[in-house]
Order: structure tokens, then sequence, then C-alpha cells
């Protein structure tokens, strides 16, 4: 499990391959589950306003996400190492050049959270973002509208705050 900013950045500093880096980092970073990042395509990034576009969430719902300074320029890397054609092109794809896969993305994951030592898939990283996020003081509103949760008590239960890290924060209250 990913809880931490401690956890995440052990599971970073495994990453030797700049595209594990940048799933590890957009996963953590935007809350998006694994399909929805399969699923984006080219028309589905804006790098100059910083945000991208889940066409078919859960529901089939459509949804913006904001990306950091840190994704986006993550992401433009990426890209400029591999042009597309179409904004109809998959962003992320197989090493057969077709869209990833979901399993693809699994496989993926659990490899560089196995080098760490650490149990990952992509929805740990989904509710790392949601934990981590919270235990900064981000709105679980945003974090609720950013993750696609119709029910703000989805969002809350993903929060994996310990009471520990409530008894530290409420020392500076």
């Amino acid at each position: 499990m990913v809880d931490s900013e401690e956890q995440l950045q052990k599971v970073l500093n495994t990453c030797t391959k700049s595209l594990d880096r940048l799933i590890i980092t957009m996963l953590s970073s935007t809350g998006l589950r694994a399909s929805e990042f399969c699923d984006l395509k080219m028309k589905d990034i804006n790098l100059e306003k910083g945000y991208l576009v889940v066409e078919r969430g859960k529901g089939g719902k459509r949804r913006r996400v904001g990306m950091s300074g840190k994704v986006t320029e993550m992401l433009r890397a990426y890209l400029q190492k591999h042009p597309t054609n179409s904004p109809e092109d998959y962003v992320f794809k197989s090493r057969f050049g077709a869209r990833m896969e979901r399993d693809g993305l699994l496989n993926r994951v659990r490899r560089i959270g196995s080098l760490a030592g650490i149990e990952i898939t992509p929805h740990v990283l989904r509710r790392a973002f949601v934990t981590i996020n919270a235990n900064k003081g981000r709105s679980l509103v945003m974090l609720q509208m950013a993750c696609g949760h119709s029910d703000i008590k989805t969002t809350r239960s993903y929060c994996k705050t310990s009471e520990d890290e409530m008894i530290q924060a409420m020392k500076d209250w």
C-alpha cells in the first residue's frame, strides 16, 4: 500500500525507464482509473492549460482533471519522443503500437512496485492520490471531482489517514 509521499518516492526511485516514472507520477498525481489512463487520446490532453479530459469515465461520465507542472512537463517530454499523427491516437501504446491495455498497465505497475518492495496497482495509486492530498489539506470535494466519484463517501473511503497522522496534524491547529 502506498499511503505517504515517502512510499511513493521509494516507488519512483526504482523506475529506470522514463515511461515507468511517467506512469507512476501521472496515476498518483491525477487519480485516474487504469482504464481512463489507457483510453487517453491526444485530443484529450491540453498541455498549455495543464489538464486532461476523461471522455468515458465510470458510468460514462466526462470530466476534466488538472495536471501538475511536473506531470505536464513529463508528458510533454514523452510526447516529443513519441509523436503521433492524429488527435485520435492513443497517448500510451503497447510495444506493438496498439492502445496500452489495462492488464498491461496493471502488470507494469505491479512489476515496478515489486522492485520497490511495495505491492501496488493503478488503483492503489488512485487511493494514494486521495490520501496524500487529503493529508495535505486539499478539499475532499475537489478530490471527489478529480476522481469522478458520484458520492463523497466513496472519496472519503479512499483516504487512509491514520489516527497518528491526525494527532500530529492537530498539533499545528
